[in-house]
């Protein structure tokens, strides 16, 4: 009798315990659904007023000083003051090698301004520039355009081709030319593609310059102009007096 009941119990008592463990677990998967309002107003976040400046204020992020120390500017800066610590037998402390760093930054702009101010001024008035000097050499000119060009203008070169070409009426043209090229660099007269050979004894100063200038002018009208043959005497008298005009001027 006593070991039925007691197998009912152990009978009865498991099914209540299952039962109940079947319960909690059903409990545990119960899945709660929500309902979400379609029409509910969405609010937009923003960052806060000065939020970048909040960190860019931050010494961790400022990397200005990092920069400055590494270039090269500070680097010789700092050599230079290391070499005048050494030259002076002093010690440099950081507040003296602050204001000596501003300094020496002035001095460098200022330094800057005079060199562009030099370089500049040298282009404009075209002052020892050896590519301009240079270029006069190669500068390669149509004779029909020559005056225009006289300053530039090989004239030896010129007169030494129009004669082993056989044209001794252009070897005096340019014969000529070399003349009035040669008083304006002597800034003995003032050149002008509109000025007449009249102009330019009025310029001339010196009387036996000026009576030189008028011969030679003379002989340039009549073989340059003139409708004759030019004979190889006619040529050479002529070629000797420019040559004996221009020669003594060109070895000064």
């Amino acid at each position: 009798m006593n070991k039925t009941l007691i197998g009912l119990f152990l009978f009865f008592g498991s099914h209540l315990l299952h039962a109940d463990s079947l319960v909690v677990s059903a409990k545990k998967t119960i899945i709660v659904e929500k309902m979400v309002d379609q029409n509910q107003a969405i609010e937009n976040l923003k960052f806060r007023p000065q939020f970048k400046d909040s960190y860019t204020n931050l010494s961790e992020f400022n990397y200005s000083s990092a920069t400055e120390k590494n270039s090269f500017w500070s680097r010789l800066k700092n050599r230079f003051l290391n070499w005048l610590s050494e030259f002076l037998n002093v010690q440099i402390d950081e507040k003296p090698r602050q204001i000596w760093n501003k300094s020496l930054n002035y001095i460098s702009v200022v330094l800057l301004l005079i060199l562009t101010f030099y370089i500049i001024r040298a282009f404009v008035k075209k002052d020892a520039l050896w590519f301009f000097k240079k270029s006069k050499k190669t500068f390669k000119i149509d004779h029909f355009n020559v005056e225009k060009n006289l300053e530039h203008t090989d004239f030896k070169a010129l007169i030494a081709s129009a004669i082993a070409n056989n044209n001794p009426r252009l070897a005096i043209r340019y014969y000529y030319l070399a003349l009035l090229q040669l008083l304006s660099k002597k800034e003995i007269i003032q050149w002008d593609l509109e000025k007449t050979n009249s102009d330019y004894l009025a310029e001339i100063k010196n009387e036996q310059t000026r009576e030189s200038f008028r011969y030679l002018s003379y002989l340039y009208n009549n073989i340059w102009y003139g409708e004759f043959e030019v004979d190889p005497a006619a040529f050479q008298k002529a070629q000797q007096a420019f040559t004996d005009f221009l020669k003594p001027w060109e070895n000064e």
